[in-house]
């Protein structure tokens, strides 16, 4: 692979280092690379960036930082993700790996989300050969990568976030395709791991699959209790990995109820 580091130095010579990371420059690839229509960032860290380091170019960490503020600045799909791939890539190595570049990129994430979401539109609707292989579209590609979206069981809902005094916004249960879907206003504050560029409190969404069973405590009928006004959750259980119990305190009430969910997954949208 001294033909990539090569590559590399020869794009510096020739002030085209912005350009190894926004496919630009063609060649930062391997025979296992996934995507062709991008630089495989992977290649780049491993085999340009980081040798270059050790050769002593200790600058270069703070070049990174700045290439992907002008990538996640522009309105470019391609370049939009080179930028959070890179990120993500850089992350993963120095997560599972002796990795000895430092850099901070949370001034970069939160940037990230930034542009993400002022690109909604223009990611929801790109059609371009780039994304085939993958599972979506662009928004919802990097949406996960960002971790804004994320399918998980029932019990890991619990488990990794604390959803006590967030409240029940809106439920809507499709009868014939099992999906059942709440807006949930959201208490950011309260989470132990705090989400980038999230306010105090806001909007997600859960996404039930394949639900098998809704039962509540009261004597409406599923489609009216959905309907229901807001309610706030005040505990919550995970009985087994596909089932989930909410005690709820309605709005403007004293009255309460007990809904639980049965189902396959949840899909948590923390940008819907």
């Amino acid at each position: 692979m001294n033909h990539i580091l090569d590559l590399y130095k020869d794009a510096i010579s020739r002030g085209k280092e912005f350009d190894c990371f926004n496919n630009k420059i063609r060649g930062f690839a391997a025979r296992d690379s996934f995507l062709y229509h991008v630089t495989d960032m992977n290649v780049l860290w491993e085999y340009a960036i980081l040798p270059l380091y050790l050769e002593g170019d200790h600058e270069l960490p703070h070049r990174i930082q700045s290439y992907m503020k002008q990538l996640l600045e522009s309105d470019d799909v391609i370049s939009i993700y080179e930028a959070i791939d890179c990120i993500k890539t850089y992350e993963g190595l120095h997560r599972f790996f002796n990795f000895p570049i430092i850099i901070d990129f949370s001034k970069e994430k939160s940037l990230a989300i930034e542009t993400v979401r002022k690109n909604k539109t223009l990611l929801k609707n790109d059609n371009g050969e780039m994304f085939r292989p993958l599972d979506g579209n662009a928004y919802e590609i990097l949406t996960r990568m960002l971790g804004l979206r994320t399918i998980i069981s029932l019990d890991t809902l619990i488990q990794q976030y604390d959803v006590h005094n967030s409240s029940i916004e809106s439920m809507n249960y499709n009868t014939s395709s099992h999906l059942l879907e709440i807006d949930i206003n959201f208490c950011f504050w309260k989470q132990s791991k705090r989400i980038f560029s999230m306010p105090e409190t806001g909007i997600i969404k859960w996404i039930f699959h394949n639900v098998f069973h809704i039962n509540h405590s009261t004597n409406m009928d599923t489609l009216d209790f959905c309907a229901y006004h807001l309610a706030t959750i005040i505990q919550s259980t995970a009985p087994s990995e596909n089932e989930l119990q909410l005690h709820l305190i309605h709005e403007n009430t004293t009255d309460s109820s007990e809904l639980s969910i049965g189902a396959n997954s949840v899909e948590v949208l923390f940008d819907p």
